[in-house]
């Protein structure tokens, strides 16, 4: 019985921290970019200024998505422009 209570126990906490992740995630896919970001974007970019708006942004959640998970690091010699090693 004791197992069993274990378990559910378990399932719920791994529920609400994944439920956590999840959220968090869909918020910052919902968040416009900033002007710093959307000018840099928009400047270096410029097929992106021909996509519908809506278009435009769901591709502005998915670059926030993508800052937030990932780090812009030079591998053998490469050298990441100041303007997007800040984004």
């Amino acid at each position: 019985m004791e197992t069993i209570f274990g378990l559910i126990v378990i399932f719920i906490v791994a529920g609400i921290i994944i439920e956590r992740l999840s959220t968090a995630k869909t918020r910052k896919y919902k968040k416009p970019l900033s002007k710093k970001h959307r000018d840099i974007v928009e400047n270096n970019f410029k097929l992106i200024l021909s996509l519908p708006e809506e278009q435009q942004k769901k591709l502005e959640g998915l670059v926030n998505l993508f800052l937030e998970e990932k780090d812009l690091q030079g591998c053998e010699g490469l050298e990441i422009p100041m303007k997007f090693a800040s984004l």
